[in-house]
């Protein structure tokens, strides 16, 4: 999920996700560093973040790590 979208907010949607869906872990790309978003995402409990630009290799570790184990932070 990307935190800047033309429509709504990846922000929105990720409330709007884990208000349903409260331990469906959420992979989120930005262009902005993680600590501005830190705040922000603070309510949900299994989160990772990916800076953009990223490789194939580094989404699907990203991945792989959600399946291995559920990251809280």
């Amino acid at each position: 999920l990307d935190i800047i979208m033309p429509d709504i907010s990846g922000t929105k949607i990720l409330a709007e996700i884990n208000s349903k869906h409260p331990d469906l872990p959420v992979l989120i790309i930005s262009g902005y560093s993680e600590e501005n978003l830190e705040e922000a995402l603070s309510h949900l409990k299994y989160w990772d973040f990916l800076m953009k630009p990223f490789s194939i290799g580094e989404i699907s570790g990203k991945i792989k790590e959600f399946f291995k184990e559920k990251k809280t932070k």
